[in-house]
Order: structure tokens, then C-alpha cells, then sequence
């Protein structure tokens, strides 16, 4: 069954087809600036995951420097006269806090990263269903377009 349209301007189809193209070209460029800054976010986070869990080994080995110091200071003294181990403690309790710290940044960091993975992945079925649009619907629309303004105009 055919149906006709009134079709009172051909110059109106035109801007449309024009229009259809721009969408696409423009979308195209925003799906890949999208994708550029995804991967520096993904190339961060990971840079930011290697250098916590450096500082969390490096300062498990301050702690366990100042462990052993407190240690050997205890064990220098003799019970007439006990060392003074206040500045052994204190550097102890120090690189306690401080390794507590790196953990607690590396353990916030693991949850933005699972967090933004899996935000990613539902923007991820979304793109590419929009890339499927602009690869294979869009330029069947604007052919489609054409052929029909080229018949307007016969």
C-alpha cells in the first residue's frame, strides 16, 4: 500500500539530510573525545592504584623499622636503667598513622575504580548502541533522504 506525502518543500528535505550528516559527524566526534577521556581516567586511576600500593610496601617498612628500633632500644637497657624509648614510640605510632593512611587511600581508590568500571561498562552497551545508529541507520536514513529528493526533483 502506498501513501503519499505532502511535500511542499524540497529545500526543507535537503536541510534535513544536511542536518542528519552533522548529527552523525558531530556524535562520531563526541563518542570519541568520550572514549579519549576514559582512557586517561582508566590510565589515572591505574597510575594512582600503583603509586598507593607503593607507598602502602614503603611505609609497611617504615613501620617495621621503627618497630625493630623501639625494639632494640628496649633491649639496650638494663634494669637500673631503663632507655629512654619516648622518641622510639612516638616515630613508631607515627608510621603507624601514616601507613594507616596509604591504606585507607589505596581502599578509597579501589572503590572510585570499581565504582567508575561499572558506570563505564553501562555507558560502554550505550555508546556502542549509538555507534551502531550512526554506522547503520543514520547513512541508510540519509541515502534514503537523497533517493527521495532526488525523485522530488525529476
Amino acid at each position: 500500500m502506498r501513501s503519499s506525502a505532502n511535500i511542499r518543500s524540497v529545500q526543507a528535505l535537503e536541510d534535513l539530510k544536511g542536518a542528519l550528516v552533522r548529527f552523525g559527524a558531530d556524535a562520531q566526534m563526541a563518542l570519541s573525545a568520550a572514549a579519549m577521556e576514559i582512557r586517561r581516567a582508566l590510565e589515572w586511576l591505574a597510575e594512582r592504584q600503583s603509586y598507593w600500593q607503593g607507598e602502602v610496601c614503603r611505609r609497611d617498612g617504615i613501620v617495621a623499622g621503627a618497630r625493630a628500633a623501639l625494639t632494640a632500644c628496649l633491649a639496650s637497657g638494663d634494669r637500673e636503667h631503663p632507655p629512654s624509648r619516648g622518641a622510639y614510640q612516638a616515630a613508631l605510632v607515627q608510621a603507624q598513622r601514616r601507613l594507616g593512611e596509604a591504606q585507607a587511600e589505596l581502599r578509597k581508590l579501589k572503590q572510585w575504580s570499581a565504582a567508575i568500571h561499572d558506570a563505564l561498562a553501562s555507558y560502554q552497551r550505550e555508546a556502542q548502541r549509538l555507534d551502531a545508529l550512526l554506522g547503520g541507520d543514520l547513512p541508510r536514513a540519509s541515502a534514503l533522504l537523497g533517493r527521495k529528493i532526488a525523485t522530488l526533483h525529476d
